[in-house]
């Protein structure tokens, strides 16, 4: 009976330590492709020099940006902010996009990031009416 005891102990932590190296393995992934998603994104956005080269401080400034929780777009003229998935509707707003600044709708029509909700919730207040 010992014996028995010790194989189903044995047996119950050799599962639960390959499921939490494949669970500890898909978070990793997923955090290096989220990384280099904001990498690629934030160095399209980078500062360029008038010569066309970018500059250091710029390139540093980009790659600390950090991960993004909420994106806002424009669908049919209207503000919508989804999910860090890009698929789930967070919120529909009312706020108009020819309502806003050129510059933010070049922004807005790429995809405005916020990492958290107080951001987002602060850039909606500022421009919603």
């Amino acid at each position: 009976m010992n014996r028995t005891n010790r194989i189903r102990i044995f047996y119950a932590t050799t599962v639960l330590s390959v499921f939490l190296c494949l669970f500890l393995g898909y978070e990793l992934i997923e955090e290096i492709r989220i990384n280099r998603n904001v990498q690629k994104e934030t160095k399209a956005h980078t500062n360029v020099e008038n010569d066309g080269s970018v500059t250091e401080e710029a390139t540093e400034i980009a790659m600390m940006k950090a991960p993004y929780d909420y994106v806002i777009t424009a669908e049919e003229g209207y503000l919508v902010v989804y999910k860090k998935d890009l698929e789930t509707v967070y919120m529909y707003t009312s706020i108009r996009m020819e309502e806003l600044p050129d510059d933010l709708q070049k922004e807005i029509e790429t995809g405005k990031m916020f990492s958290d909700l107080n951001e987002l919730y602060d850039f909606l207040e500022n421009y919603s009416s």
